[in-house]
């Protein structure tokens, strides 16, 4: 049975700790977000009174999820379950469960997807890694363009209504409400699945699809023109044996495709269809649901003394 070691002897009882007060608010609880509060929360010689975490579904860790539904997105190895579960950390951080919309930084508060404002001495912003709804072209792929015949649209925002069985994962939460819609609606048995992105999480989405019964011949990996001579494995024997090893299972792959249009341009709720355009010539595809894993990366790096912990982290650090 795992457990807490807390150690205490006389010189660390004796020492007097200095009690810090401030609102220390922490956004975000990625593993940058969880190492920080950890530091903070086990200094031996201060104790911090008022700290409090915003994220969207609250602490990690609070659902035990079995080994498919964590394959869906790679482990970056920080943190696992048992290790939430010796912080426990619930018992030090206050929790407030939403996600921030803004920050006045002149009142020094943030306001909450619910309109509710969250007053705040320091506030610290760990949101990591995330990725976003793709914003299409629009290109209309009947008129036979190219990539470079179409818009940039990397750096634009999709606003419009997310489809239903359109998922972009970021969190166990996500993964979780994935794995129910792909369970409830027989997708294992029938309709074709998109996997769109270049990250190392599409290779575990598809390998997780093909766990759960997923033919691969309905799988559809769609690779976007890569932003770097870098790729994600970044190792060309190794690539080789991952195109090999999808290619006997069934997998099919498309490379340097940008998303177009859903459902050809029409109302795009469900999505039934997904067109993109390529160096050469365009193409459309049939779906029943589709993973979308386009990584927007957020880094701020830190240059405070807490900076060691997780000095091999991704993810980001700013202080106001």
């Amino acid at each position: 049975m795992s457990y807490a070691l807390n150690h205490t002897n006389r010189k660390l009882t004796l020492e007097p700790k200095i009690t810090v007060n401030a609102k220390i608010i922490v956004v975000g609880a990625s593993s940058v977000g969880i190492s920080f509060l950890e530091t903070l929360v086990f200094c031996s010689h201060m104790k911090f009174n008022n700290l409090t975490l915003i994220s969207t579904h609250g602490l990690p860790g609070k659902k035990l999820l079995d080994t498919e539904q964590r394959k869906f997105l790679a482990s970056d190895h920080c943190f696992n379950d048992k290790d939430y579960a010796l912080m426990s950390l619930c018992s030090w951080v206050n929790v407030v469960v939403g996600r921030m919309t803004g920050i006045d930084r002149a009142a020094k508060h943030v306001v909450l997807s619910t309109d509710k404002i969250v007053p705040y001495d320091h506030l610290i912003l760990c949101t990591g890694q995330q990725y976003q709804v793709p914003c299409p072209t629009e290109a209309d792929i009947s008129q036979h363009l190219t990539n470079r015949e179409v818009p940039n649209s990397s750096q634009r925002r999709y606003t419009g209504k997310v489809p239903c069985n359109h998922f972009t994962l970021n969190e166990e939460e996500d993964c979780f409400k994935a794995l129910t819609w792909i369970r409830n609606n027989s997708i294992t048995t029938e309709g074709n699945i998109i996997v769109y992105g270049n990250t190392i999480d599409t290779y575990t989405t598809v390998e997780t699809l093909l766990n759960l019964g997923v033919s691969g011949s309905r799988i559809h990996l769609v690779q976007p023109p890569p932003a770097s001579t870098i790729t994600c494995i970044n190792n060309y024997s190794v690539e080789s044996a991952v195109a090999d090893a999808l290619g006997a299972a069934g997998v099919t792959m498309y490379r340097d495709a940008i998303l177009a249009q859903w459902n050809d341009g029409l109302h795009p709720d469900p999505i039934y269809s997904a067109s993109f355009t390529t160096p050469t010539k365009p193409f459309r595809l049939q779906c029943s649901g589709a993973f979308f894993l386009g990584l927007t990366i957020i880094c701020i790096l830190p240059s405070l003394p807490f900076q060691l912990p997780w000095r091999y982290k991704w993810h980001s650090l700013i202080m106001v």
